[in-house]
Order: C-alpha cells, then structure tokens, then sequence
C-alpha cells in the first residue's frame, strides 16, 4: 500500500515513512535506507551505506537508483542522493587494487597466449601421429589451468582490496578448479 502510493506520489511523506519503519523494525537497513534516503536527515550512516552497497551489487546505474528509491523528480534531491551515495559513503579503490588489476590482466593474457599455444601443439604432434601427443597435451594444458589459477587468484585478491568480496568469492572458486584441474593432468612421475 505505501509503495504504490509512494510511486504515484514520491513526495507523499507518510507513505515513505511507512516502508522506512517497517524495514527498520525488520533489520532491512538496506531496504529502510532505499526509501528514507530521499528525505534529507531520515536515513541513518549505516542505512545509506547497506543501500550503496545493495546498489553495487544490483550494478544499478542513477536511472535505477531512482526507481528504486521512488525520488522525486527534483534535481537537488537527485543531486543529494547521488553524491551521498557515490562520494560519502562509495568505498575507494587501493593503489595496492589497480596494481593488482594490472597484474592480474597480464596473466589474463598470457593464460590466452598459452591456450593458443595448447591448441597448435596439440594439433601438430597429433597430426604428425606422434606417440607423446597424449602428454604434450596433458602438459601443456596443465600449464594454461595453472595460470588461470594464478589469474583468477590474483583477481580475487584485487577484487577482496576493491571490496567485492562475492565477486572475489566467486574468483576463489575459479582459482581453486583451475589448480585442481592442473594438478589432475600435471603427469605423475
């Protein structure tokens, strides 16, 4: 009921109300923050931090922002809420993250070198019906999960100092079955 009056009328102060303390009273300080943020002094630090952070993940861009948060068409509102969100509260990159990321696209692309390098070789000794193609395969494409290993391992570390710790999360995994997967053609002697 609020929400459909707040979306037909953004200035209605009551019905913003409504949904700011219900979702506080719940322990959604992500939910209270996307709705009290519109009225200048209603929503908490902590609240506008969990809302930038919802809106991070979600990849939203001002437009969806505004949706979401069923502001008013006034630019100074938009232009409060915008610069709450992005300056005040937005976490700042690392030094230590962007030499990461330089790092990590470097290995990105050697790991695509080597994939290259799997497949012609792999090609010639099995056109050329040597006894060692099985091998050199095996080799060689341990060498190109390593360094995807390596790649998505440096990833997560560049992602976990940029504070994506999910996206980070997921680059773990990667690095994991990649290693994992190296480790299962590396020949045993």
């Amino acid at each position: 009921m609020f929400k459909a009056r707040l979306a037909a009328d953004p200035l209605d102060h009551e019905a913003r109300l409504g949904p700011v303390t219900w979702y506080r009273g719940v322990g959604h300080g992500d939910q209270a923050g996307r709705y009290a943020i519109a009225v200048d002094g209603l929503a908490t630090r902590d609240e506008i931090r969990q809302y930038s952070s919802l809106l991070r993940g979600l990849g939203a861009d001002d437009e969806r922002m505004r949706e979401l948060s069923c502001l008013p068409e006034d630019p100074a509102v938009e232009a409060r809420v915008s610069e709450m969100l992005t300056s005040v509260l937005a976490p700042t990159r690392t030094r230590f993250a962007d030499i990461v990321d330089i790092i990590t696209a470097i290995v990105w692309v050697l790991c695509g070198i080597s994939v290259v390098i799997t497949l012609i070789t792999t090609f010639v000794v099995t056109l050329r019906g040597e006894s060692s193609a099985p091998e050199v395969a095996s080799t060689w494409a341990a060498i190109t999960l390593l360094s995807a290993a390596v790649a998505a391992g440096l990833g997560a570390i560049g992602l976990a100092a940029g504070r994506s710790p999910i996206a980070a999360a997921v680059f773990v995994v990667v690095c994991a079955l990649a290693a994992w997967g190296a480790l299962a053609l590396l020949p045993l002697a």
